[in-house]
């Protein structure tokens, strides 16, 4: 008889929006409208960058695009670089919490070398378990970062199944 046996999940889908964050920007452009945080993320394990963003401009309650990211598997080895998407830099360790800090992207400067302000960061354990939770950044002095969520509703494993007669 042939089934299907799972082997191992191959991609994380993630969906994660910014609520209420704090603006990072000053001034007013030049219609008058104010000058918002140009918002994007990051993932980190075991410290390396695993994913960035796209950066949404000008806006407090960023949404940004989903995303599917490749996990460390046995199934492709080695080969796994070649479908990951181009922002993402290495497989992510799906049995592994990571971090996700939120960062502002500005102009680089003399007083910004960098080009980034962080916003604020969180450590994440289970991405389904996981609810709205403010982020953490110490530097604010009191003020709130703002929050993160990751939209539980899109938010699923891939897992591969491969067909083995027994």
């Amino acid at each position: 008889a042939v089934h299907f046996k799972k082997f191992s999940n191959i991609a994380l889908s993630l969906k994660i929006t910014g609520q209420n964050l704090i603006n990072m920007d000053t001034g007013n452009k030049e219609d008058g409208r104010p000058n918002l945080t140009d918002a994007y993320y990051t993932i980190r394990q075991n410290n390396s960058e695993i994913y960035t963003s796209e950066v949404v401009n000008d806006n407090l309650n960023p949404k940004w695009k989903p995303v599917q990211l490749i996990c460390k598997n046995d199934v492709f080895k080695n080969q796994n670089n070649f479908f990951l998407n181009q922002n993402q830099k290495k497989e992510l360790d799906s049995s592994s919490s990571m971090i996700v800090e939120v960062w502002d992207k500005d102009k680089k400067s003399i007083f910004n070398v960098r080009g980034k302000e962080l916003i604020g960061k969180i450590e994440v354990n289970d991405v389904f378990e996981f609810e709205a939770t403010e982020l953490i950044n110490e530097k604010l002095k009191g003020e709130a970062p703002g929050g993160l969520v990751i939209n539980k509703s899109e938010t699923k494993f891939c897992p591969l199944y491969l067909a083995v007669s027994e």
